[in-house]
């Protein structure tokens, strides 16, 4: 593992990487809100050791001064450093995957479809930040749509409002902006793989969030994990953490989970 990699101003990243070993497949690991790199660490090995290159980024949670738009051009600028180095450390630029855990994956989902359109802060501002396959693990993914573009008061609180700099009312552009769901239709190529356990509340949110991709026209699944947990469905050792590094691989490389060994091999 390379500690401490600072990939944009502020913000730094963990490499996990066999080393001696090229081409493997990449993937951006994205925390949850109010967390660090350090949740993901335990899957970041995980999914390493099973044949990866794996950058686990820090970015800036709403308890720091997180919210639209700096959140969300870190997330950017985390897969436009990992495309731009991963031969670096042994991985294949052609193809990465961004993985977002709980509120990580709202700003994964928002990257995967218009992460080009969120800046050019970025020191790897001349590659792009689109990722090739959105992987969202117990997942919040924003709110549908309402007419008019009404916010449903269920999502309006004192975090929401900190987090996007004001109420719907005083920033529609924030809220709107950084809602997946508002801009579906870009990065037409995405894939996208849901993965949430069966004892998540957040899994009616991945639900619903799959009808909309496939609405859309995009490759979507979502794979439910047997007795998971919001935190279960990232720690590795146990069998709800294992589906989630077996997918992660899988969509890595492009495979289905039960043929990704054999193509490691």
């Amino acid at each position: 593992m390379t500690r401490g990699v600072a990939y944009t101003s502020g913000a730094e990243l963990d490499v996990h990487a066999r080393a001696g070993v090229l081409r493997q497949p990449v993937l951006v690991l994205l925390h949850g809100c109010c967390g660090s790199k350090d949740d993901l660490t335990p899957l970041a090995e995980a999914i390493a050791t099973r044949g990866a290159v794996v950058f686990n980024a820090n970015w800036t949670g709403v308890d720091r001064g997180g919210g639209w738009p700096r959140s969300y051009q870190e997330a950017a600028c985390a897969v436009r450093f990992a495309r731009a180095s991963a031969a670096r450390f042994g991985g294949d630029p052609g193809r990465i995957a961004l993985l977002g855990w709980s509120d990580g994956a709202l700003l994964a989902a928002v990257v995967a479809v218009a992460g080009n359109d969120l800046g050019d802060g970025c020191p790897q501002h001349r590659v792009s930040a689109l990722p090739d396959v959105l992987i969202g693990v117990a997942g919040f993914y924003g709110w549908p749509v309402a007419p008019g573009r009404a916010v449903d008061p269920h999502y309006v609180n004192a975090r929401t409002i900190q987090f996007f700099g004001g109420t719907p009312a005083e920033v529609p552009g924030a809220w709107a902006a950084g809602n997946p769901y508002t801009r579906l239709g870009g990065n037409r190529r995405l894939e996208a793989r849901l993965v949430a356990g069966d004892a998540d509340s957040l899994l009616a949110d991945g639900r619903r969030f799959l009808v909309a991709l496939r609405r859309v026209g995009y490759r979507a699944s979502l794979r439910v994990a047997n007795e998971g947990s919001h935190r279960t469905v990232v720690a590795p050792r146990t069998p709800a953490g294992r589906v989630t590094v077996d997918e992660a691989l899988a969509a890595a490389i492009g495979a289905t989970p039960a043929s990704a060994d054999r193509h490691r091999r």
